[in-house]
């Protein structure tokens, strides 16, 4: 498709044979178009709505995933954990089923599921001044109690980042001791 400038001003005239009425090429560069682009910004999201919208939702649901999970809750790698369960004398609290505990666990790790954490208020205690370490099957249930025990008094306070995944994939032992 060819493209030829008719004797009008700002007029070509396509090989296809249509008349297309084009503006010359260096005024979309210059600095009053900005004004112009921002009068018709309105206009642009009202005949686009849905591409507007579903780019508002995608943009939405993309910070809420990278920020929500975190907030609060400092998430540490599997190396880190085992830092932790050496020089600072860390308990670990495995959130998962006794089923799943009793497949392999991280050792000296204490099995609290996580649907009964409300009625476990007197064991949880006597690890409010220690540091603990939640971990579960992929990290997620980990964070969302963490920030529970955060608004009980809890200080030192860590999530094994992506479960016991995350710590098999490090290829940490796993123990099937009590």
């Amino acid at each position: 498709m060819a493209c030829f400038l008719d004797s009008s001003p700002n007029r070509y005239f396509l090989s296809t044979g249509y008349n297309v009425s084009c503006t010359p090429r260096c005024q979309h560069l210059s600095g009053t178009n900005a004004k112009n682009i921002m009068e018709k910004l309105p206009e642009f999201i009202a005949n686009h709505l849905f591409l507007v919208s579903l780019l508002v939702a995608i943009t939405s649901l993309l910070l809420w995933n990278i920020f929500s999970g975190a907030i609060g809750v400092t998430q540490i790698a599997p190396t880190e954990v085992t830092r932790l369960i050496n020089h600072e004398n860390a308990k670990v609290l495995d959130l998962r089923s006794p089923d799943e505990f009793e497949k392999g666990h991280i050792i000296n790790s204490v099995n609290l599921v996580a649907s009964a954490l409300e009625g476990s208020e007197k064991e949880l205690g006597k690890y409010k001044d220690k540091t603990v370490v939640l971990c579960c099957g992929q990290g997620q249930e980990s964070i969302r109690i963490a920030r529970i025990l955060k608004m009980k008094g809890f200080e030192k306070l860590y999530c094994l980042k992506g479960g016991i995944i995350a710590w098999q994939s490090a290829n940490l032992p796993l123990t099937k001791n009590t």
